[in-house]
């Protein structure tokens, strides 16, 4: 327990303030002080709920406190600040590393494994009765080749004496989430699947629990064959084999409609040919740097274009 007067925080330095607190450095270690009210999505002011819950918030932040020798995968809070005999705030490591937000233009291979450590980090709280549900790539830092999170005090971690199935739900969905947006799954490039039904592309099922999670990153994980065909005519496909390879239909955002698109593809259908994917010209190397791939062929009407193997 530290006990803080005001003016003590004028010795520590400022780092920033956030949503539920404030945010000071003294050496390797921060200060979050929490902040009396708080902004809702209406824009209207409330009270902190870890100051207006200040006793059900005690026993959350002790309990955090009490699993540290036990969380042995990311960083927990070390200690809990007062003012006045009253709950103030907590006491954190200080992290010198990479926010996740900031690592999104890592090869895809160094993204899933990051990925797939997030994930032990994940299943380790859980297995302690601690379910984070605000995964965010701003929450998340990389710290000498390791993950920490940050702000597990907050009222978005749930933390209970016993395991809570809804909890862990909730949790992993969230983590699924986040996962997808750090692999760019999920960009502004590629067409909209929900209304192409994902024709046979492969993709896994969550069944709301961490094997969905480590099935994706296994999928992600295998390189694989692609062959990207831009223009209208299907005749291509009559003399060129491909099995095992990833057909991705390439259009031009301007010029093509979904309707068109979707023409298109339904002519695919007839052939036989399995669509894995739908992407825009202009963002092919975004793309394939978002995928595993061991080589490539780009067809352009019948002509290749392009074509290269992943070193």
């Amino acid at each position: 327990m530290i006990n803080i007067k005001k003016e003590d925080l004028d010795s520590l330095e400022h780092l920033k303030t956030g949503c539920f607190g404030t945010i000071y450095r003294k050496d390797d270690k921060v200060y979050k002080i929490y902040n009396d009210d708080i902004k809702c999505q209406n824009f209207e002011m409330k009270r902190n709920p870890m100051l207006s819950h200040r006793i059900l918030s005690l026993q959350k932040l002790k309990r955090l406190i009490s699993l540290r020798d036990t969380i042995k995968q990311t960083d927990l809070i070390e200690d809990i600040i007062y003012m006045n005999g009253k709950l103030y705030g907590v006491v954190m490591p200080y992290y010198d590393g990479k926010l996740f937000i900031d690592l999104l233009d890592r090869p895809i291979k160094e993204r899933i494994d990051y990925s797939k450590q997030l994930l032990k980090v994940a299943k380790e709280l859980t297995d302690n009765n601690i379910y984070p549900t605000d995964y965010k790539l701003i929450n998340m830092f990389l710290v000498n080749k390791r993950i920490k999170l940050i702000d597990l005090d907050d009222i978005f971690t749930k933390v209970t004496l016993l395991s809570n199935p809804i909890f862990e739900i909730e949790s992993v969905n969230i983590l699924d989430e986040t996962i997808k947006a750090f692999l760019s799954e999920n960009k502004h490039y590629v067409c909209d699947l929900s209304i192409l039904e994902r024709l046979s592309r492969e993709h896994y099922k969550l069944n709301n629990s961490y094997k969905g999670i480590e099935d994706y990153l296994e999928l992600k994980s295998i390189p694989r064959d692609y062959i990207f065909v831009k223009g209208e005519s299907t005749d291509i496909f009559d003399d060129l084999s491909v099995d095992n390879h990833n057909i991705i239909y390439v259009f031009d955002r301007n010029n093509y409609s979904k309707e068109e698109i979707i023409k298109y593809i339904n002519r695919l259908k007839e052939k036989r040919i399995n669509l894995y994917d739908v992407v825009d010209s202009e963002h092919i190397d975004e793309y394939l740097n978002n995928h595993q791939y061991n080589s490539f062929l780009f067809l352009n009407n019948n002509e290749i274009k392009l074509k290269k193997k992943q070193m």
